[in-house]
């Protein structure tokens, strides 16, 4: 760990002279996050990773998401040319199941699309480009901050559809895989899934650069149940974190 800080700090230091130079605004914080899972005998998982935020007129770096805004970043409405790092992934070795442990890794992809924003609407449509499953996923929501006192609170709702090609990356099982199990996890091909999320976050300013955020969702899957892979159809994600406004 104190060996990486080093590098870490030097691509932080970087990354801040660079946002200057082009009169971009630049943040930068750590947050953790815990997450259930619709996978069988597989338990929350923990997870702490860095956050950048790069924004200047109209291109951005938000997390795992870059983008190129037709209009200015901060216009009511606006469609954006993005790129992501999706993280809808399964490793096998999450899994306390002897036989969920013997499947195939699904991996995490690189995807590209739109994103367009009316106000407190946003939708995004994109597709892989990873050759990861060659699927796609759209997602339409409204999220709409409200300012109380020092806390900014902002509700939200999304409705995400997969396609049968991403579905079946998820949550499918493949002949090989089903006979690696000895037939205990059949072969399934699965269908087109959807996702509805509520959440809340909280953002809390310590000052004009230092904010802390905290953030609760829970999430109704339909058509997942019918994959031997999955034992529900919800799931929960506590976040919270710290980032510094340069």
């Amino acid at each position: 760990m104190l060996r990486s800080l080093p590098p870490l700090t030097a691509i932080v230091t970087l990354m801040v002279l660079s946002s200057n130079a082009l009169g971009a605004d630049f943040s930068f914080g750590v947050v953790g996050t815990r997450t259930s899972s619709v996978y069988k005998d597989t338990p929350p998982q923990n997870a702490a990773f860095p956050f950048v935020s790069i924004v200047s007129e109209r291109g951005y770096l938000k997390g795992t998401e870059v983008g190129y805004s037709l209009l200015p970043n901060d216009s009511r409405q606006n469609i954006s040319a993005i790129v992501e790092y999706n993280m809808d992934s399964f490793d096998p070795k999450d899994s306390n199941n002897k036989q969920m442990q013997l499947l195939d890794r699904r991996k995490a992809a690189a995807m590209a699309g739109i994103r367009l924003k009316y106000n407190f609407l946003f939708a995004k449509l994109v597709t892989d480009i990873s050759n990861r499953h060659d699927g796609y996923y759209g997602l339409v929501g409204a999220a709409y901050p409200v300012n109380v006192s020092a806390w900014r609170i902002t509700p939200s709702i999304t409705y995400k559809y997969l396609d049968k090609k991403m579905s079946n990356h998820l949550y499918g099982v493949s002949q090989a895989e089903s006979i690696r199990t000895g037939g205990v996890i059949p072969e399934y091909d699965s269908t087109s899934t959807h996702k509805m999320t509520i959440a809340v976050r909280g953002d809390y300013s310590v000052n004009a650069s230092l904010n802390l955020f905290v953030g609760v969702s829970h999430s109704d899957y339909k058509r997942v149940l019918d994959s031997p892979m999955v034992t529900k159809d919800y799931s929960y994600s506590l976040s919270t974190g710290i980032i510094y406004h340069f």
